[in-house]
């Protein structure tokens, strides 16, 4: 989990979490060509990611959510 957090936030950098878009996730998803198993897997972890930071109420709404992409 932490490996592909990591490869996000080397592209996102130092900004808050609110700010991340749902759009952002998928440009950054398409970016790295990820497709089939693979997209699923990274789906997986940035959505339990953003869901603990919403159960934490850092952020409103998770971006890495199917319905918000």
């Amino acid at each position: 989990m932490k490996c592909r957090l990591g490869r996000l936030a080397q592209t996102i950098g130092a900004r808050h979490i609110h700010t991340i878009t749902a759009a952002e996730v998928e440009e950054w998803l398409d970016e790295q060509k990820y497709t089939g198993q693979s997209r699923i897997n990274y789906l997986r972890v940035f959505t339990s990611f953003f869901n603990y930071a919403r159960m934490r109420r850092l952020i409103e709404f998770n971006p890495a959510d199917r319905s918000a992409i």
